[in-house]
């Protein structure tokens, strides 16, 4: 295994080691007056130079530590992993400053890993990767530009970077990588021209208050989850899925337009955005996920085209001041689905509806439920009307009562006429259980 060892005053060393060398008698061959203080790490050989470069062109070790004074590393004075391709893992603790020169191309994972005092780095062109962890818990790190040359940004590479203001991210960068930007809590905007971003990439970035992201095709799992401050996103329409619990407690976002791109909602996509009045579903997406806008206590107001066929379980709970709601084509209602939307005055169930979940209406205190005659009259689908104002038939049901041996309809209506026929089919289902 041969060591080379740069001095930061440019004077060179070589230094060749047997592989079998163990850190002890490293440290008996290195010479005090010319390295000063090599040591050992859980049986890792660390060796940091008097003038403050460290050790170089190593294949096999994994970490350096330098001394309090150094304040600045520059690319050709740090670890050099050859079986890694890029720099190595750092443990500086008062490492401030970092500039990569010219022949780099990676930045391998956990490079500057825990710099919790680095506050600048300065990449050049000549870089394609970001390796994951590669900035994770530098805490001081307030900008950084990617340059356009960088293609992936690995898992965690800036994960709980507390005080990184500002980032944008280049076209070159074709997707963000797992909890990326993660805990980032001083991220107030970012421009994104990835075209996709990863699960949890910007979770808890709780001042991030804008987000332009013109090229996506793909929103990850929980990406923008517990973005607190977030008040505005434009979803493009090159978006084709929005993941499971994208916006998930997101609560300042006030609204959504979804473009006709999107075919699908995620599970909890949207749940508890508790300031979001009002939201447009595209032509294109057929099912509403489960919880998707559950406990948007403040939405007033959703359109639901027909191209959406399945609205899924506590997709609208506790949505309370919700007071009308349109499902012209659904086939299914979820378990919860609206329960809970004290507001809700009248929903239409159109004739598509082959189920609805138990309790989907439960304490719609408000709620005119209307039905149309196929369904009441038959067997094929239950309604659970727990905590509804009333349930209401449509003309077709009138006409079918009118016409029934028992006779018209009584004064009150077409809800009284509605309550016996549920409560004649309840009769039945008794009859055939005993």
């Amino acid at each position: 295994m041969k060591v080379s060892c740069v001095q930061i005053n440019g004077d060179s060393f070589h230094l060749e080691v047997e592989p079998q060398t163990t850190g002890s008698e490293l440290e008996q061959q290195i010479k005090a007056r010319l390295w000063g203080n090599a040591f050992t790490r859980k049986n890792k050989v660390i060796v940091c130079l008097e003038g403050g470069a460290v050790l170089q062109n190593d294949a096999t070790l994994e970490s350096a530590g330098c001394p309090s004074e150094v304040q600045l590393v520059i690319s050709s004075n740090t670890v050099t992993c050859s079986n890694r391709a890029g720099l190595a893992h750092i443990d500086a603790e008062t490492l401030v400053s970092v500039r990569i020169e010219d022949d780099k191309t990676d930045i391998c994972p956990s490079a500057f890993e825990s710099c919790r005092v680095l506050a600048e780095v300065i990449m050049p062109d000549s870089i394609r990767s970001i390796g994951e962890y590669a900035f994770c818990d530098c805490s001081s790190l307030e900008s950084i530009t990617i340059p356009n040359s960088v293609e992936h940004i690995g898992e965690r590479a800036f994960r709980n970077c507390s005080r990184l203001r500002d980032v944008t991210i280049p076209s070159s960068v074709q997707s963000i990588g797992f909890r990326t930007f993660e805990g980032c809590s001083s991220l107030a905007s970012v421009t994104i021209a990835a075209k996709s971003i990863g699960n949890y990439a910007f979770s808890g970035c709780s001042s991030l208050k804008g987000v332009n992201i013109p090229l996506l095709d793909s929103i990850g799992t929980y990406a923008f989850e517990d973005c607190k401050s977030l008040e505005h996103v434009t979803i493009p329409d090159s978006v084709k899925t929005i993941g499971e619990g994208a916006f998930d407690r997101c609560s300042l976002l006030k609204q959504v337009i979804i473009p006709d791109s999107v075919e699908s909602i995620g599970n909890f996509a949207f749940r508890s955005c508790l300031s979001l009045d009002s939201a447009i579903i595209s032509k294109s997406v057929s099912k509403i996920g489960d919880g998707a806008f559950d406990s948007c206590s403040f939405l007033k107001t959703v359109s639901i085209p027909a191209s959406v066929t399945h609205i899924g379980p506590a997709a609208f709970l506790n949505c309370k001041l919700l007071k009308s709601v349109a499902i012209p084509a659904v086939e299914s209602i979820g378990n919860f689905a609206f329960s809970g939307c004290r507001s809700l005055e009248t929903v239409v169930i159109p004739e598509s509806v082959t189920h609805i979940g138990p309790s989907a209406f439960k304490s719609c205190t408000s709620l005119t439920l209307v039905v149309p005659a196929s369904i009441l009259a038959g067997e094929r689908v239950k309604i659970d009307t727990c905590g509804c104002k009333r349930i209401r038939a449509d003309e077709s049901i009138k006409a079918a009562a009118e016409s029934s041996p028992a006779g018209p309809a009584s004064p009150a209506g077409g809800g009284a006429t509605a309550a016996k026929v549920l409560r004649a089919k309840e009769r039945r289902r008794r009859r055939r259980r005993m």
